[in-house]
């Protein structure tokens, strides 16, 4: 009983970690450091299912440990990104001609509602509003394609490169996402397959420039 009580509690720390991790929510940014006993703290357990979600963490890279010091979120590398923009290339493009032609009614429906900026608060954190909403916007589309092998890898990378993306959004940036967003909605109402591959092709590139760009600032 009570092993199956640990597991549990190291089951939900390592799932709500990956979240935060992914979405980019406050000290869970890359380069944070983690620190064993406030995770504890913060998730009311102790800190066994703790060490356990880390070790989990840096098993799928989203974490290293250095000795004497402890964790912290790993950040994609320039090799990294380089190397995922031509994965979510070829993901992308094959997932959206197929969207275009086999997306329901529903899906539409549902892409609409994402493409609504009042959605947003601007209370908020727009950064992380916008990567859980965009999240969800690319997994609609992936789901649409009817390929559900490809979708899951699609949404992998989504998840992954979104740690390198939206990190300081103002709301000028928020109209030129959500444009992106509704202009490819559009050819998807039109089951334009051309339209759509040559829509995504040039809003990753743009995506690719804009990380470079910001890495060289930095």
């Amino acid at each position: 009983m009570n092993t199956t009580k640990s597991q549990s509690r190291a089951d939900m720390v390592y799932a709500e970690m990956k979240k935060a991790i992914l979405y980019g929510y406050p000290n869970f940014m890359p380069d944070d450091f983690l620190i064993e006993n406030k995770l504890a703290e913060y998730y009311n357990v102790s800190k066994t299912p703790v060490r356990e979600a880390l070790s989990r963490l840096r098993y799928e890279s989203l974490v290293e440990v250095i000795p004497y010091k402890g964790y912290f979120v790993t950040n994609l590398s320039y090799q990294d990104l380089v190397d995922l923009f031509e994965l979510r290339l070829i993901l992308e493009t094959n997932i959206t001609g197929l969207a275009a032609q086999n997306i329901t009614s529903q899906q539409l429906e549902e892409l609409e509602g994402l493409t609504d900026q009042g959605i947003i608060d601007l209370r908020e954190n727009l950064s992380l509003q916008f990567r859980k909403l965009n999240f969800e916007f690319h997994s609609i589309i992936a789901d649409a394609s009817g390929n559900k092998w490809m979708a899951d890898v699609f949404k992998q990378v989504v998840q992954q490169m979104q740690r390198s993306l939206f990190h300081k959004i103002n709301e000028k940036d928020l109209d030129e996402l959500f444009e992106e967003h509704r202009e490819l909605l559009a050819f998807l109402r039109d089951r334009d397959s051309q339209g759509a591959l040559e829509l995504v092709r040039m809003q990753i590139e743009k995506a690719k420039e804009r990380v470079f760009q910001s890495r060289k600032q930095t």
